[in-house]
């Protein structure tokens, strides 16, 4: 029969093209006879087409329109079809539909089967389906004529923002084509890639709202976000309800600018510590004098010497307001007990006291740089020889004195009770020989 009706080209695709090859002649008895017993011929093409059906577009969609034709019948079909449906509206059964997609080669990759497929099986999100469908192609549709109203248009792109399992280039691809943006955000269970590429598109305003969202369920983003909107969450912490001291601390440390660091901590009048923290130095110096932690206070004395510049100045501040006995000064760095010896704010006396405290290990040149800012600058015309310099019977100067000379700067020296003065000797005496 096939010899009479179809010539030995055309019989050698029928395991594969039988059908679309049978109802060329739709009038042969063959035709009639597979249209009547459709079951039990798609039953032998399914198990002699070796994994491969090509009918025409026409006929694939006659054999999907079928009703007499079972649907699981219909589905195994569909996973052997290798011809493209083109409109996926024109597969009545939409049970079908999921099959289609799922066997992606067999359906057209477009705009309007995606929506058409969106609209009627999916309401408010992608399901796995749709998802595979779209990643197995890569790339983005234009999707902007194929929606009715702005309505339909808000609900697609509302539906991409919740599926995380699109390919991360697919999902800012459709994203980039729709003007919605998120004033408060309220969205749970987002990855932290698919926040982050909503963040950089701009679809996420920093609201109170927003911000307690993220907080509670994006934790691993949160200062991401905080960084790309500093300035909007600046306003909404200042509102008490909604600061968080350790929150800020954090912020402190991130590649912020200095302004912004500063104005996130004029927040608070709360202690803020900032021992072993890299701040910078306009940073540190502007904590230590309005958020002072006296906790601070031994090891920055420790660390003085690495402090900036205008750090050191707002320390010198503390040491005297906190009380220049509270530093082990045998202990304390060089640098410090320099800038101390210096402070007018410190009484002389009490200066020539701390000098007391380390001078038993002070080099010649600590000597010469802190004898004058303590009122003992006279001491260094010991150093020229040409000199022969007396000193008042006080109790510092003797006190010096014995210093230069367990430095052996001098011999020895002796007071004058004609003059009531201390004068030097730079050579021993000269002795007989017994």
């Amino acid at each position: 029969m096939l010899d009479k009706y179809y010539s030995s080209i055309e019989i050698n695709d029928m395991p594969s093209r039988g059908y679309t090859l049978i109802m060329s002649n739709e009038e042969s008895p063959l035709a009639k006879y597979i249209n009547g017993s459709i079951n039990e011929y798609m039953d032998v093409v399914i198990a002699n087409c070796k994994g491969k059906i090509t009918d025409s577009e026409k006929y694939a969609l006659d054999i999907l329109n079928n009703e007499d034709i079972n649907i699981e019948q219909r589905i195994t079909y569909i996973s052997y079809l290798h011809t493209i449906i083109p409109r996926l509206f024109e597969v009545d059964n939409r049970d079908l539909w999921i099959s289609l997609l799922e066997h992606h080669e067999a359906l057209e990759y477009n705009a309007e089967n995606i929506i058409h497929y969106f609209i009627e099986l999916c309401s408010h999100e992608f399901d796995e389906a749709l998802v595979k469908f779209i990643n197995a192609k890569g790339i983005a549709m234009v999707m902007d004529n194929c929606f009715v109203d702005d309505e339909q248009k808000m609900g697609f792109f509302k539906a991409v923002v919740k599926s995380c399992n699109l390919d991360d280039a697919i999902y800012e691809s459709y994203l980039l084509q729709s003007n919605h943006r998120y004033k408060e955000f309220r969205i749970e269970n987002l990855s932290t890639e698919k926040l982050s590429i909503l963040d950089k598109l701009n679809k996420i305003g920093m609201t109170a709202i927003s911000l307690n969202t993220i907080r509670k369920y994006y934790a691993r983003y949160l200062y991401s976000f905080i960084c790309n909107h500093l300035e909007e969450y600046i306003i909404i912490v200042s509102d008490s309800n909604a600061f968080i001291l350790n929150e800020m601390i954090k912020l402190l440390n991130k590649d912020i600018a200095i302004k912004h660091k500063i104005e996130l901590i004029q927040l608070t009048f709360d202690s803020v510590s900032i021992k072993g923290r890299n701040y910078p130095d306009e940073l540190s110096a502007y904590i230590l004098e309005n958020n002072y932690d006296e906790d601070d206070f031994a090891h920055l004395i420790k660390e003085y010497e690495i402090l900036g510049e205008k750090t050191k100045i707002v320390m010198l501040d503390k040491v005297t307001q906190q009380g220049i006995w509270q530093i082990e000064w045998n202990d304390a760095p060089r640098m410090l007990i320099t800038d101390v010896l210096s402070l007018e704010s410190i009484t002389l006396d009490n200066r020539q006291d701390i000098f007391k405290e380390i001078a038993s290990t002070a080099t010649e040149d600590e000597l010469k740089k802190w004898l004058p800012t303590i009122g003992l600058g006279a001491f260094l015309s010991i150093y020229e020889k040409s000199k022969r310099p007396s000193f008042d019977d006080t109790e510092i100067n003797k006190f010096t004195l014995e210093v230069f000379k367990k430095h052996k700067v001098i011999v020895d020296y002796m007071l004058d009770e004609n003059i009531n003065k201390y004068r030097i000797s730079r050579t021993k005496p000269f002795q007989l020989p017994d």
